[in-house]
């Protein structure tokens, strides 16, 4: 069976017609039905067995009109591309017939394949049907073209019914939902449509963040460009989830505004929408934690000479009792005056340091021995192991236990993305 491409002009009152005609193809309907349908859209179905694929490609409706397009400008997209497809046609041995997505108004376009046909071949084909339709879409949108612009295909099909319509929806899907995590492919094939998203908790997300905090704070910019490659590639990206990225984004902001808070000018945070591609967003994230680091190190270089002795002063006896009267004892000032100073110059009081500075030698701790988490606790200045796992939950997202075990996974696996070794044109 083979499908013909028809001479329509494929105007919007055809379109409509077309698009039912696809329902027809992909939902189970009797091949009776869809011989019937061709009077009404001037496709020309013959022969048996049937042998296509279908590709899903553009933007939705939602989002052009978001941008401030309307149907005109779809249709006006759609009429170019089966232009093009008709040259392109005219030069291959595949038939093509266009046909509009009834629910996002995107282009599906229903590949007639050849009974001989090599992979090389294939992947061409797709690739040239894929620049066809950027084309047209970056024709159309000019500067709010976006560089994410990805197509999907569906598996090869024999014959009409309910599973075309689950692997097409699929396709869809992916096109629409997951470009975002997809930039470094052009067309979306079945290989990479199978496989299997991870699934991630808020718990190791946070855990994470907590750790990109850690490095912005203590790191140098190669240590927070490793954590930030953790959080976005290794862990979100194989989830394809934007809730994921949702989350880590507001756990990472509100880093952002903490930092605001300390040295009291605009750092302005980064909101998903303003990215193509989650590598787009990781690297504006690098940008903005490394800039915020060269911050803190030029701060801690400009400090004045009680607030250097302070900060000393607590690093070298964290793991004593500290009380606010007896630091400003040894520094030689007013106990009210030192905390109003330390606290306009660092941006956090003296106990907040205090309890960082804990915190930080718990997680090394935690990380680098096998000491009970009691004695943990007790190593790092904290008298009360309760209060300890409670303030550390709260500052890391995480138990103790929790934290060792996560922790040493990381440094036990290796990270593979599994998505970057598969490539498709």
């Amino acid at each position: 069976m083979s499908i013909i491409l028809s001479e329509d002009t494929y105007e919007a009152i055809v379109s409509y017609a077309r698009s039912n005609m696809l329902n027809l193809i992909a939902t189970g309907s009797p091949a009776t039905s869809v011989f019937r349908g061709q009077e009404r859209t001037g496709i020309k179905i013959t022969g048996n067995p049937a042998h296509f694929c279908l590709f899903a490609s553009g933007y939705d409706e939602e989002y052009l009109y978001s941008i401030g397009k309307d149907k005109n400008d779809n249709v006006s997209i759609f009429n170019n591309i089966c232009k093009d497809l008709k040259a392109l046609q005219n030069n291959s041995d595949y038939l093509f017939e266009p046909f509009y997505h009834n629910g996002t108004k995107q282009p599906i376009i229903l590949i007639n394949l050849p009974d001989k046909e090599t992979e090389e071949f294939r992947k061409k084909l797709l690739y040239d049907i894929h620049k066809i339709i950027e084309e047209a879409y970056k024709c159309n949108l000019q500067d709010l073209f976006e560089d994410n612009f990805v197509s999907a295909v569906t598996a090869d099909f024999y014959d009409f019914g309910i599973k075309v319509r689950r692997d097409f929806d699929l396709a869809v899907k992916f096109v629409n939902d997951y470009r975002f995590f997809l930039k470094q492919f052009k067309v979306i094939d079945e290989k990479i449509r199978l496989v299997p998203l991870k699934n991630i908790d808020e718990a190791s997300i946070a855990m994470q963040v907590s750790i990109s905090k850690e490095a912005v704070n203590n790191g140098k910019p190669e240590s927070i460009e490793t954590t930030l490659h953790h959080l976005f590639t290794d862990m979100i990206k194989p989830t394809m989830s934007k809730q994921s990225c949702l989350f880590a984004m507001k756990l990472l902001n509100e880093t952002i505004k903490h930092f605001q808070s300390i040295f009291g000018n605009n750092l302005s945070e980064l909101r998903m929408e303003d990215y193509a591609s989650v590598e787009e967003l990781q690297q504006e994230y690098l940008k903005l934690f490394v800039m915020i680091n060269g911050k803190i190190e030029r701060m801690k270089n400009s400090l004045d000479k009680e607030i250097g002795e302070t900060i000393h002063y607590v690093e070298k006896h964290y793991k004593e009792q500290l009380n606010l009267a007896d630091i400003a004892k040894y520094i030689g000032f007013n106990k009210n005056y030192l905390c109003t100073k330390f606290k306009k110059e660092t941006g956090v009081t003296i106990h907040q340091y205090i309890v960082e500075v804990r915190m930080d030698h718990a997680r090394k701790l935690l990380e680098n021995s096998k000491e009970p988490v009691d004695s943990v606790a007790y190593k790092s200045g904290f008298e009360n192991a309760l209060y300890f796992r409670s303030i550390f939950k709260k500052h890391n997202g995480l138990t103790p236990t929790e934290y060792r075990e996560y922790y040493r996974m990381t440094i036990n696996n290796t990270k593979v993305d599994v998505l970057s070794d598969l490539k498709y044109c």
